[in-house]
């Protein structure tokens, strides 16, 4: 058996100037493309939206493509997830300079150009596997989100329709509308 291959957390960070988007899976680098106006306008919106909700009752932060190390260490790192978007709850928030080590309450993700669905499901069945409670992922040109639960459960939201279903950010009621 070939042995993992291990990037450093400062090597990671230094690599964050200049690539933006980035996982490590086994030790291996996996860039990804910027992307497009559509789905760009579509974080931003539901960055705000979340953002507005979550800092109404102080539960927690949300946060545009932080990393999470959920296997390895500052020296090795072996698995470092890079969501889109992400929440964790007040208790877990930590300020650092470097990544977090833990996962994520919510991760989001949105498909891109090059992505196809089911490389991202295999990337929620990961995430939901390191402890992530929630998976969010975002189709920009069907202008819909699938969310996903730990339980293997899970529910589609289309343009007219408003997500209630968050089991992560209870009371949450965001119009498929606003992020689109």
């Amino acid at each position: 058996m070939d042995a993992v291959k291990t990037l450093s957390e400062e090597a990671l960070l230094a690599l964050a100037t200049t690539i933006k988007r980035f996982e490590v899976v086994n030790g291996e680098l996996r860039v990804y493309p910027p992307m497009g106006e559509q789905a760009g306008r579509a974080k931003s919106n539901l960055i705000y939206g979340l953002g507005k909700f979550v800092s109404v009752g102080g539960i927690g932060q949300v946060y545009p493509s932080v990393g999470y190390v959920v296997e390895g260490s500052p020296k090795a790192v072996i698995r470092l997830l890079g969501p889109d978007i992400t929440f964790v709850h007040a208790a877990k928030v930590q300020s650092t300079v470097g990544y977090l080590y833990y996962s994520p309450d919510l991760a989001i993700d949105f498909i891109r150009e090059s992505e196809s669905y089911s490389e991202i499901r295999k990337k929620v069945d990961d995430y939901l596997s390191y402890g992530v409670q929630e998976v969010w992922v975002v189709i920009p040109d069907l202008q819909l989100v699938d969310i996903f639960f730990a339980d293997g459960t899970g529910v589609t939201f289309r343009v007219g329709q408003t997500i209630q279903a968050s089991r992560v950010l209870a009371g949450l009621a965001l119009a498929v509308n606003d992020i689109f």
